[in-house]
């Protein structure tokens, strides 16, 4: 029997699809068990191993691994990042690459500046919120659209909408970080939206820099930092670099925050005390104990219950 190329394709997308479909079953069954698992790992096996795996459950043994960098490596990652951002921090070993582009960004990423990403998302969350018949969707309709506004400020690389650039952050950090199976339409998923995103972060860049040269007023964010760093002196990023960073870093912080952010209020709705604690709290302005309540919450429901890591061959 002959299959022509289209009867070939159509079986080959099926089956991607299904293998990607069994593939988020899999991963929301590991998610709602991981708890579990884990607890009894820590009262009577911590550490599993056969020969394909090892998995370690208490906190001294997984700080052990990822601070280990001789013995672990970021392999796992480091070529799916090449192929989507570009080399980016998250992928590289503990080399002097990984240092002077980690000290880079702590230039243009400061810590005094999460007090105003804080503030950003409580003035766009609370806009959100009024504007609301009553009900909203906690992630497409607050923490993702909170999220992304105060991101594409903070950064100054919006994408060419706030829906745009939310589909390509998810399917780009499915493909780095969830896609332990190589499911063939998830990479080629983000491969497709990274071949959109790259040329679209090359004209933003092109841009402010054209502005800087021309000694227009722009504004104090991370773009702009990066760039006057290259006339600045060492550690600093060629216009290529500046998007491959700039790319893995919102690819990493809108999925993970607005992950969380539903997991955190998802905990506190199950237990009515701490709720109503939380609610006070927020009520009274008192935004440190918000937060206490918060990363309680996510102690119960981490948005990720695992991280991956590979060891180097020891002989």
């Amino acid at each position: 029997m002959i299959i022509n190329d289209e009867i070939r394709e159509r079986f080959k997308d099926a089956g991607d699809k299904l293998a990607e479909d069994v593939a988020n079953l899999a991963g929301q069954v590991a998610d709602n068990t991981a708890p579990e698992l884990f607890g009894f790992m820590r009262d009577h096996k911590p550490i599993v191993s056969t020969d394909a795996v090892t998995v370690v459950a208490l906190a001294e043994d997984v700080k052990e691994v990822l601070g280990d960098p001789t013995r672990f490596t970021a392999g796992l990652y480091g070529p799916k990042m090449i192929a989507v951002t570009g080399p980016f921090i998250l992928g590289v070993d503990d080399t002097p690459v990984y240092h002077h582009d980690h000290a880079a960004m702590d230039r243009a990423v400061r810590r005094e500046d999460m007090a105003l990403l804080g503030d950003a998302m409580l003035s766009n969350a609370r806009e959100l919120v009024a504007a609301s018949d009553g009900e909203i969707d906690v992630v497409t309709e607050l923490a993702d659209p909170a999220l992304i506004r105060a991101i594409d400020a903070y950064f100054g690389t919006p994408g060419p909408d706030a829906e745009t650039q939310a589909r390509w952050a998810r399917d780009i950090f499915w493909e780095l970080f969830i896609n332990v199976s190589n499911v063939a339409e998830t990479r080629e998923r983000a491969l497709a939206d990274a071949a959109l995103w790259r040329p679209h972060l090359d004209g933003l860049i092109a841009a402010r820099k054209q502005a800087i040269e021309a000694g227009e007023s722009v504004p104090d964010d991370v773009l702009t930092r990066l760039l006057r760093f290259q006339s600045e002196g060492q550690p600093s990023f060629h216009d290529i670099s500046i998007r491959h960073n700039i790319l893995g870093d919102i690819t990493g912080w809108i999925p993970t925050v607005s992950n969380a952010f539903a997991r955190a209020v998802n905990e506190l709705l199950d237990r009515e005390d701490e709720l109503q604690g939380a609610q006070e709290a927020a009520r009274a302005g008192d935004r440190e104990l918000v937060g206490q309540y918060v990363w309680e919450a996510l102690r119960f429901s981490p948005q990720n219950f695992a991280l991956l890591g590979c060891a180097r061959r020891t002989r």
